[in-house]
């Protein structure tokens, strides 16, 4: 290998020194046929200037890192403070250094200090990013509860010429006065698609056990057996609580579709007639009002019961040659009575 750049060594001089294209030409056939090359490799070496020879350098120094000694400082703040971001880090760094210093849990010599009082939070941030993160990763985690839970309640509907009493529909109405923040009150309705017979009970807040807890008491009171429970896709609903009580109690629970309001019909058009038509949209966040909510709904639960105004049932005719639906005028308390499952007097 040697002698081969040796030979082209000699042989480029000799190019370089050639005075006409045909001497060229001739060392070129004679570099090809001695060396082995292409023609096009061959003329590349030719033309090639003398290498160089490299030169030994040492290793770069540059100046030296800017906020070197307190970076073992910012490590040992990160980590207290739960690897928050730089922008939270930033004004925490001397404060929190003169704390831990305080208390023995950091070395703070007056260099280190000075450079946590200098350091920028650009800077900051950068040296964050060079720092290993020794918080541990969350797990995995199976499968979501809501969707568990969604699992377990089937999706279903009433039909539309259901006659047996019991079958109830339930929703919950806010009186939040169109700001959502906070604490407030909410309107438990429930609503029976047979005979129409409704209550409904406000609750502080819509937790899984506030709701669970006022829709037990109106299932107890309920004047026939109740064998089935709808309601939609809200938290307030779809829980462990509801899901048990029902199934010890041997009723059937199942939810709307998602997004399909139609689902849930009967106890909208109450939630409309009977809640915000008398009660309306302002807010209500306190016990105070709590009360006075509940009291409008046992007086409105007893004026209900002797209203001898009818509802509208949808019932299955052939006159004409055809089906059709005809609407037929019956109060809550006629349906109740007409119905075959009253519930036993208490």
């Amino acid at each position: 290998m040697t002698s081969k750049r040796e030979y082209v060594k000699t042989m480029r001089k000799r190019y370089g020194a050639a005075s006409g294209r045909k001497e060229r030409s001739d060392l070129l056939d004679e570099l090809v046929n001695v060396a082995g090359y292409t023609r096009k490799h061959a003329i590349s070496l030719m033309n090639q200037r003398t290498p160089r020879k490299p030169t030994s350098r040492g290793k770069r120094t540059g100046r030296p890192r800017a906020y070197r000694h307190c970076l073992a400082a910012v490590e040992v703040l990160w980590e207290t403070l739960d690897y928050c971001c730089a922008q939270r880090l930033h004004p925490q760094l001397v404060p929190l250094a003169e704390t831990l210093a305080r208390h023995g849990e950091l070395e703070l010599p007056r260099e280190v200090r000075e450079e946590l009082a200098l350091i920028s939070r650009a800077t900051l941030a950068r040296r964050l990013r060079e720092l290993p993160r020794r918080k541990p990763k969350p797990l995995l985690s199976g499968q979501h509860p809501s969707r568990l839970l969604k699992s377990q309640v089937p999706v279903d509907r009433y039909r539309w010429n259901e006659h047996r009493p019991g079958a109830l529909e339930v929703d919950l109405v806010e009186h939040s006065g169109g700001r959502a923040g906070g604490h407030h009150a909410y309107t438990l309705s429930v609503v029976d698609v047979v005979s129409a017979w409704s209550h409904r009970r406000a609750v502080m807040g819509k937790s899984q056990a506030a709701v669970q807890e006022a829709l037990t008491a109106l299932l107890r009171a309920w004047p026939t057996h109740v064998w089935a429970l709808h309601s939609d896709n809200g938290n307030e609903f779809l829980s462990a609580h509801l899901i048990r009580h029902c199934e010890a109690t041997g009723i059937a629970y199942h939810r709307s579709r998602p997004y399909r309001k139609n689902d849930n019909a009967h106890v909208e058009q109450k939630n409309r007639q009977l809640v915000r038509e008398i009660v309306g949209y302002e807010r209500i966040d306190t016990p105070t009002g709590l009360q006075w909510l509940n009291r409008i709904y046992d007086v409105l639960f007893v004026e209900l019961r002797r209203r001898v105004g009818g509802i509208h049932v949808g019932a299955s005719s052939t006159s004409g040659g055809g089906d059709a639906c005809v609407a037929i005028s019956k109060a809550p308390c006629t349906s109740l009575r007409a119905s075959s499952s009253p519930r036993p007097s208490r």
